[in-house]
């Protein structure tokens, strides 16, 4: 459990204020290195304004859209034509958190991080830098509330694990709370 697959890097975590410059660079950079993105949004009636602000940040960009919501065939269909590569960018809700292995998504946005929990953060950030490219995973918050002390912890605490195998840390801290 504690010894990662040969040949793969720590996923690179860091926390930001949501901020359209740097998500626009992480998600072209992604694409010029030839791999995918997810973007990770926790609820439902949040991703037509993540839907709409990427059609103006990433307009060279393609992208999906899956969540709960949606009939399990059409879930099945969109991560079928994720996983082959025909669309940049899988905007979602936290229905990818386990189960999804993809080699070419190596970025992930989560927005409104602070609104997730410890195992979850964990979960998706697993889901990034499944190959021998770097993943990285940028934990925005929102730029004008503020998160509670609880959730930034959290997120501190995901980003500051910089070995692999961390799930026996994270289930630690995750019982003292």
């Amino acid at each position: 459990i504690a010894t990662p697959p040969i040949d793969r890097l720590v996923t690179k975590t860091v926390i930001i204020p949501y901020d359209e410059i740097i998500i626009r660079d992480a998600l072209m950079r992604e694409h010029f290195r030839g791999s995918q993105s997810f973007y990770v949004v926790p609820r439902i009636s949040d991703i037509e304004e993540i839907v709409s602000r990427l059609k103006i940040i990433v307009p060279e960009l393609t992208f999906a859209v899956a969540h709960g919501r949606m009939l399990p065939s059409e879930i099945d269909q969109i991560m079928n034509d994720y996983y082959d590569g025909k669309f940049d960018i899988l905007v979602s809700t936290t229905i990818i958190e386990s189960g999804i292995d993809i080699k070419t998504a190596n970025t992930m946005i989560i927005h409104k991080a602070e609104m997730l929990g410890l195992s979850q953060l964990y979960q998706l950030r697993g889901r990034v830098g499944r190959s021998k490219l770097r993943g990285y995973v940028y934990l925005t918050i929102e730029q004008d509330k503020t998160a509670t002390k609880e959730s930034m912890k959290r997120l501190e605490l995901i980003s500051s694990i910089e070995s692999l195998g961390g799930s026996f840390s994270i289930a630690s801290h995750d019982m003292d709370q």
